[in-house]
């Protein structure tokens, strides 16, 4: 039933409750073209398929067919959260690719030592000595080590020789520029949710937070809320979707808010009312018209 396009030749009025036709046929298709920026917008586009199916045929009352499609849908939805996981961790194995450049940094650094045109990461080091230097020996102390070590005693040459403590400042540079770098959406939703401990299960809420849920993910599947592009604009912080504006944005918006935070707040039993939640969500979109 979703492997091609609906024949419109026989289901005449379809387009009248379906505005973005979608089938696996399409997807395939789409996927052979790289068509596909991120994992988000193919699963997009597959609980399209479903949502489809659901709002023709509810319409038609083929509950036969509605009963289908949402089966289908919650297997997908399982087997693509199964599917994630190596992804995840390919990110995470991604971000600490940067340690790379600095085992090569470090050969510049051995190469250092042959050549007098690094002072300035010696320059660097006695700041990362003088640090630990007051729990053992003054930082004047530490200085004078550091340009004696060579000729020194066998007890002072291990703290030359750690390698290590040479390759931590180019660390931290690495370190540094990730908070400018783009993060994928599924990282930075699970992090969000990761951030407010104590959330309950969904089927555990009651009264208005129960019903404020509800109109959550009704919001969530407006097509202005889901759009293809750009994809889950309000779901995370602005700055995590456009690193770039991270410092005018703060700037400007005092109380940022974004979806998946409101709904974290929400299982975690952070609104003591409805009006706070409408009050979280309504903050997501002014601040998108106040800003741009």
């Amino acid at each position: 039933h979703f492997e091609k396009p609906v024949d419109t030749s026989m289901f005449t009025d379809y387009h009248k409750f379906v505005d973005t036709p979608m089938d696996l046929e399409t997807v395939e298709r789409k996927i052979g073209s790289d068509a596909y920026a991120t994992p988000e917008d193919f699963e997009y586009d597959i609980l399209t398929i479903f949502r489809n199916c659901d709002k023709y045929n509810t319409a038609k009352k083929y509950f036969h067919m509605v009963t289908l499609s949402k089966h289908t849908a919650k297997v997908f939805r399982k087997m693509f959260a199964q599917r994630l996981r190596p992804a995840e961790r390919s990110v995470s194995i991604t971000k600490k690719a940067p340690v790379l450049p600095s085992a090569a940094a470090g050969k510049k650094i051995l190469a250092g030592k042959k050549r007098p045109p690094s002072p300035s990461v010696e320059e660097k080091q006695p700041k990362r000595v003088s640090i630990k230097g007051p729990s053992r020996s003054n930082s004047a102390a530490s200085k004078s080590v550091s340009s004696v070590s060579p000729s020194a005693t066998g007890k002072v040459a291990p703290k030359t020789k750690s390698g290590g403590k040479k390759m931590a400042p180019k660390q931290s540079k690495i370190t540094v520029t990730d908070p400018n770098a783009p993060i994928p959406m599924h990282v930075a939703i699970a992090s969000i949710k990761e951030s407010y401990p104590g959330r309950r299960q969904i089927k555990d809420l009651e009264g208005f937070e129960a019903e404020c849920l509800k109109f959550l993910k009704t919001l969530m599947r407006h097509p202005w809320v889901s759009a293809e592009r750009p994809k889950y604009i309000f779901h995370v912080p602005v700055h995590i979707i456009f690193p770039e504006i991270r410092d005018s944005y703060a700037a400007k918006i005092k109380h940022p808010m974004d979806l998946t935070t409101a709904e974290a707040k929400l299982l975690q039993g952070a609104y003591r009312t409805a009006e706070e939640f409408i009050s979280d969500i309504s903050l997501v979109f002014s601040n998108a018209i106040e800003f741009n």
